[in-house]
């Protein structure tokens, strides 16, 4: 990152989305991150952090990914014709990173209903009887969500 802002004027890193790249980059700052808070000691805020950054950070590196390859094949699409009438829309820098944050923020529309139907704590659990683990709460909840999701019917 620290190449990348110090070459920040270049042609290469121009045609690059700059801003997208800087979100890229955030999440994966974020993705890194996450390994402290899954492998430090149950708390209530690690549970809470063990729910959030995973999914968020892959969301917000997925989500500024699929608005940059939509933005170079419209680039593309339109290349492909012999007179361009008029410029495609959204095709700004703030147009690219509102669509990206759009798309993440279904991501945190999820994360939230999740965590407020089973919020996050720690808990004891008992594998055997001489042994007992601290860990968080977590459950599969995500999957029944995606199972009352599948069963509407659109």
């Amino acid at each position: 990152m620290i190449v990348f802002i110090k070459h920040n004027d270049t042609p290469m890193v121009k045609a690059s989305t700059r801003e997208l790249s800087y979100i890229i980059m955030f999440g994966m700052f974020l993705c890194h991150s996450t390994t402290f808070a899954l492998i430090a000691k149950p708390t209530k805020l690690t549970c809470y952090i063990t729910r959030i950054l995973p999914g968020l950070s892959f969301a917000i590196m997925y989500g500024s990914l699929v608005t940059k390859t939509n933005r170079i094949a419209r680039i593309l699409a339109g290349s492909k014709k012999r007179i361009i009438t008029k410029k495609p829309r959204f095709m700004s820098a703030t147009a690219q990173v509102v669509i990206t944050w759009l798309l993440v923020s279904v991501e945190v529309g999820i994360i939230i209903t999740i965590l407020i139907r089973e919020p996050a704590d720690k808990m004891l659990k008992y594998p055997t009887l001489d042994r007992v683990v601290l860990t968080c709460n977590t459950k599969v909840l995500g999957k029944s969500f995606l199972k009352t999701f599948n069963s509407i019917k659109f």
